[in-house]
């Protein structure tokens, strides 16, 4: 495909880089003799290779003229993501993890996640990472789980029979006990389930910082359980 005509913002390099249309979808209408027309494209930086959306929109009389007095249409150009606003910290594009043995719904889950973060959606970001918490419990099967004291300690009843709970946070303790994950990775992900509850229920938006942190935790976990048996590290042959 053709390169676009001019340099746009790249969320990835930070900074305006030269694009490829990857797709390009034009469309063109006249109305009391003008002419409009847009161009809707997926492109792709020639630099890092970071994909974005580019709508460029322009008509016949919207014109001016260059250096060398000659007459040129102009056109408005619109890349997402979008630059960032003065005075605005940016932190740019996440870019999805390349896992290979993440189960595919578990894995759209999550890069909806990424989504809703990089469009800077971080409410819904903050839900959406403990959507994922219950998306992973679900995948592996986990229907519920103890619960722990102030102490550390597992709750029993009056007989001395643990007391097990179907919720979140019963099937997060549930993933210990298959050993699917460390006792310190699941006190984070009750960290991401509460958060989430805040977000619902409080309305309450974490910092960029902490999502971003819960975002590199799901990632971590997925590769303790998903990615870890893909590796095999043979001794080296003696002679």
């Amino acid at each position: 495909m053709e390169e676009v005509k001019r340099k746009v913002y790249c969320s990835y390099c930070k900074g305006e880089r030269y694009h490829r249309y990857i797709e390009r979808y034009d469309v063109s209408e006249s109305e009391d003799s003008v002419n409009y027309w847009s161009t809707y494209g997926i492109i792709r930086c020639l630099g890092c290779k970071t994909f974005a959306f580019l709508r460029i929109t322009g008509d016949s009389e919207t014109w001016d003229f260059d250096d060398d007095g000659e007459i040129y249409l102009i056109e408005n150009y619109a890349v997402y993501p979008e630059p960032p606003q003065d005075g605005k910290k940016y932190y740019g594009i996440r870019i999805p993890r390349d896992f290979t043995s993440v189960p595919k719904p578990l894995l759209e889950v999550y890069q909806q996640v990424l989504g809703a973060f990089n469009s800077q959606f971080h409410f819904l970001c903050a839900i959406g990472l403990r959507s994922v918490v219950e998306a992973l419990c679900v995948n592996t099967e986990i229907t519920d789980g103890y619960i722990f004291d102030e102490n550390g300690n597992v709750v029993v009843d009056n007989d001395g029979k643990i007391i097990r709970t179907k919720n979140l946070k019963g099937k997060i303790n549930g993933l210990i006990e298959r050993e699917l994950i460390t006792k310190r990775q699941a006190i984070i992900l009750h960290d991401i389930r509460n958060m989430g509850n805040k977000a619902v229920h409080e309305i309450q938006v974490p910092k960029i910082r902490v999502l971003l942190e819960a975002i590199e935790i799901i990632e971590h976990v997925f590769h303790t359980i998903y990615e870890l048996g893909n590796y095999e590290i043979s001794p080296k042959s003696v002679d």
